[in-house]
């Protein structure tokens, strides 16, 4: 397992449950939820697919082939695949996201992936994103994956069922 850059106190306890499969306390676990609301999206560049640069002119958006992680994900989960409204701004796409963390039924997993520690907040779609922003490929869950060694929300989006590519079997379940 990484030993992770961030050395927040929090992101400290995530990657030691994972690495101990210790049971955090109900404080530990919200504790862990409003550090993750905090958390800034990845701030990554990437190169984004033909495709999801089509669909976003497609919709009156001009992108440029490398972008920032979140105006990605926006070009992808919105203006791709249609999962919230075309109309939804990324500001929005990252409240629901926060939202989602914070939803009283949210489901909490750690695990590793590729030998890296994540976590993952996932939260019924219909209880945190209002209506009128789902768009026609609206999922039936949001799915927030947050790494604690970049202290960064790494992903978000909305899938109709939950996969072993979305959660591994091995993951801990907190919540």
């Amino acid at each position: 397992m990484s030993t992770g850059s961030s050395r927040h106190s929090v992101d400290r306890l995530i990657r030691r449950i994972i690495l101990t499969g210790e049971r955090p306390s109900d404080v530990e676990i919200q504790t862990m939820l409003l550090h993750i609301t905090r958390a800034e999206f990845s701030t990554q560049l990437v190169q984004l697919d033909p495709r999801y640069v089509q669909s976003a002119l497609h919709h009156g958006f001009h992108v440029p082939i490398q972008v920032d992680s979140l105006t990605a994900h926006v070009a992808k989960h919105i203006w791709a695949q249609e999962q919230w409204l075309v109309t939804t701004t990324a500001e929005t796409y990252l409240e629901d996201v926060r939202n989602a963390v914070l939803a009283p039924n949210t489901r909490l997993a750690v695990y590793l992936r590729a030998r890296r520690p994540m976590v993952t907040c996932l939260a019924t779609t219909a209880d945190v994103v209002p209506i009128d922003r789902t768009g026609p490929g609206t999922g039936t869950y949001l799915l927030v994956v947050y790494s604690p060694d970049n202290a960064m929300i790494v992903t978000a989006y909305m899938v109709s069922s939950v996969l072993r590519e979305n959660i591994p079997a091995g993951a801990q379940w907190l919540t």
